[in-house]
């Protein structure tokens, strides 16, 4: 639900509401990682950079060797990953 709220509708708050949720309610779930890695993109994208250092400190000292936590010692990552989206949009305009 996190998730869709995120990432579909914007709607951040509501995003927060339920991934603080599914923390609370379940601390130990599966899904630990992918939350706090969505936590860490959504405050990235609102600015709030002390938010997405706290969930990115979080994926690096509980997983370290995460697919996740690997992107994000990548001091690069957060602007290869906008440079990743406007390549995408300039290939689609080409073919297009």
């Amino acid at each position: 639900m996190g998730v869709i709220l995120k990432d579909k509708m914007d709607d951040y708050p509501a995003a927060q509401t339920q991934f603080d949720r599914l923390l609370t309610d379940y601390p130990d779930n599966v899904f630990r990682l992918d939350t706090y890695f969505n936590l860490y993109l959504m405050y990235m994208r609102t600015g709030d950079t002390a938010l997405a250092n706290r969930y990115r400190s979080m994926v690096l000292s509980q997983f370290p060797e995460s697919k996740e936590a690997m992107a994000l010692r990548d001091p690069e990552y957060i602007d290869n990953l906008r440079k990743m989206d406007r390549e995408e949009n300039l290939l689609y305009e080409q073919a297009y």
